[in-house]
């Protein structure tokens, strides 16, 4: 199980805060129906992936933390997943759920290829120019269609092969070469 894996052209949305012992695999958007189903959206390579997991932690908004059975998951189109936690049995209880990270033990997930990495490794990462300028930190990753945007306290930048010269997760750094435009 994996959660999205990022290149410098590919990544995804995560929240702040994970454990390096997790995965963040999704996030709860709203409840579906009057039964407790909620809409996932997927954060992983493969949705079709939700049907394999028993168990999940969720992380609520308010930071509290709980483990939920999975009774039931189906994909759905654009990304986005249907999924059954025990417990959660109306509409109102799948409500309180909504903005909730779906976690995974990082033991789960695929060993990525090189060159591709979690998103949650980049969130945290301190960002440097190749002329050693700090950026501050990853705090937020947008996804725009044509490549995604790793957002600092001090720039927005592209995340292009072109851009992003280096990420080094051990060392908690990605070094940037921005253009002279951003």
């Amino acid at each position: 199980m994996s959660s999205r894996s990022a290149s410098p052209e590919d990544s995804a949305p995560r929240g702040a805060g994970r454990h390096a012992r997790e995965i963040a695999v999704g996030r709860i958007t709203a409840p579906h129906g009057v039964r407790g189903q909620v809409k996932v959206e997927s954060l992983s390579d493969d949705p079709q992936r939700f049907s394999q997991l028993d168990e999940v932690c969720l992380e609520l908004p308010d930071g509290q933390r709980r483990g939920s059975a999975v009774e039931q998951a189906a994909a759905g189109p654009g990304g986005r997943v249907l999924l059954k936690l025990k417990g959660c049995d109306d509409r109102d209880a799948a409500a309180a759920l909504r903005g909730a990270y779906i976690l995974i033990p990082r033991g789960q997930a695929i060993e990525l290829p090189p060159g591709r990495y979690f998103v949650d490794d980049i969130l945290g990462l301190a960002v440097v120019t190749v002329s050693g300028a700090s950026l501050g930190a990853v705090r937020e990753v947008l996804r725009t269609g044509a490549n995604d945007v790793y957002v600092t306290e001090q720039a927005m930048i592209p995340a292009t092969r072109e851009v992003v010269r280096e990420i080094d997760v051990e060392a908690g750094v990605m070094v940037v070469d921005l253009p002279e435009a951003i």
